[in-house]
């Protein structure tokens, strides 16, 4: 019983960890994407990912081998956990900004409740049904008062799309059947993501001068460790230890965490609809959360 609640309580300090440096990055995202093409961040984080996960695991005598069906599935998970997920919500964040993107982001608990009803054919009660409905409406209301340019619609979409890839992910990751660690379960879905970007990467290669500024330098390098290794290690440290739609309740901290980076940093505010869409969508996944963990 004291190890299981050991456990518990790593794995709530894991996802809080994560979503703390996850809901940073939509602040440093849109400068970046300034300097360094979106994709070409993707690529970064990912082959950098391989080199120090890579060396890591080596000098810890990690066992690397996997069947040929396992890495080929670990690999184009992380494809689309990964890739595909951060280069829609980079897109995303280039279009509509970083503070609108993490604001969307908090819809993510309701999409996994809406999994475990519809799909997984789980319980629900009034309390999750509510949260679901409050939840896309802030969601509606903050797209409603944001404007609705061709653009904009571009960009809730690629957002909203790139939630459900994540909730993929992170049920692949709880349901993940092989004896890999970790470390060596993200290297694989890295190594997946490196491979799939190096033909973009040949066709636009990275402007090496633009790594002579040493903001862009720490930025990238703040991807890299922080956003593309450890989040990704902690979500799955996380997932294996709770349930998928209690891992994803604090995502809820993603907007909240961005929109206070943004006022410290930026000193800019949100507008009323964005706040009372962001209010929704927090009682949404209060109410969730008090559900759920009934």
């Amino acid at each position: 019983m004291v190890a299981l609640r050991e456990n518990k309580t790593m794995a709530f300090t894991a996802i809080i960890s994560a979503v703390l440096i996850w809901g940073s990055s939509f602040i440093i995202k849109p400068s970046l994407f300034a300097v360094v093409d979106p994709v070409q961040v993707v690529f970064v984080q990912s082959l950098g990912g391989v080199l120090l996960l890579g060396a890591k695991n080596l000098l810890e005598r990690k066992n690397f081998h996997l069947g040929r069906s396992d890495a080929l599935f670990v690999m184009v998970s992380g494809v689309l956990g990964i890739a595909v997920y951060q280069m829609l919500l980079n897109y995303a964040i280039k279009l509509l900004g970083g503070a609108i993107c993490s604001i969307l982001t908090a819809l993510v608990p309701a999409m996994c409740l809406l999994v475990d009803i519809g799909v997984l054919k789980k319980n629900w009660n009034l309390s999750s049904l509510i949260s679901i409905v409050l939840s896309f409406a802030g969601v509606l209301l903050i797209v409603s008062m944001s404007g609705a340019g061709e653009l904009n619609l571009l960009g809730y979409a690629a957002v909203l799309f790139s939630n459900g890839v994540w909730i993929y992910y992170c049920y692949f990751t709880s349901r993940r059947k092989t004896n890999a660690t970790s470390t060596v379960f993200l290297f694989y879905q890295l190594v997946g993501c490196a491979l799939l970007l190096t033909p973009y990467m040949l066709l636009h290669p990275l402007d090496v001068t633009a790594l002579i500024d040493w903001k862009t330098f720490w930025q990238l390098a703040y991807m890299v460790v922080l956003h593309g290794i450890l989040v990704y290690y902690l979500f799955i440290f996380a997932v294996g230890k709770l349930d998928v739609v209690v891992t994803n309740i604090f995502v809820n901290l993603v907007p909240i965490v961005a929109l206070a980076c943004n006022y410290l940093f930026f000193h800019e505010l949100i507008n009323t609809a964005q706040a009372t869409g962001t209010a929704l969508v927090i009682l949404a996944v209060m109410l969730n959360s008090r559900s759920v963990g009934k």
